[in-house]
């Protein structure tokens, strides 16, 4: 474990509530099965709940970089596809270098 999934987190300014919810939500949510989505509207993060912690602090990892492209306004000129190789080369970036520097 590197981090505890917190209940809140503030990116750039934007306050969003963190909550981890099952599969069944997830898919109604976001019409797919993901481990992890963002409300923008209703300031949420969804983490799956029924997966490893260090899947959870990846997932967690890889929404904050979506609200920063979205924050920024990057996920209004990068193409979908992109954003995602983008926010899952950064993601799992991050998530190593945090695994080094928590030792």
């Amino acid at each position: 474990m590197i981090f505890k999934i917190p209940n809140r987190i503030t990116v750039l300014g934007r306050a969003y509530k963190v909550s981890l919810k099952n599969d069944k939500f997830l898919k109604r949510e976001t019409g797919m099965h993901v481990d992890g989505s963002i409300n923008y509207g209703a300031k949420n993060i969804y983490i799956k709940e029924d997966m490893l912690q260090t899947s959870k602090e990846y997932t967690l990892i890889h929404e904050t970089v979506h609200l920063i492209m979205n924050t920024t306004g990057l996920d209004q000129v990068i193409l979908p596809e992109l954003q995602e190789i983008i926010c899952e080369s950064i993601t799992s970036g991050m998530h190593d270098f945090m695994r080094q520097v928590r030792k």
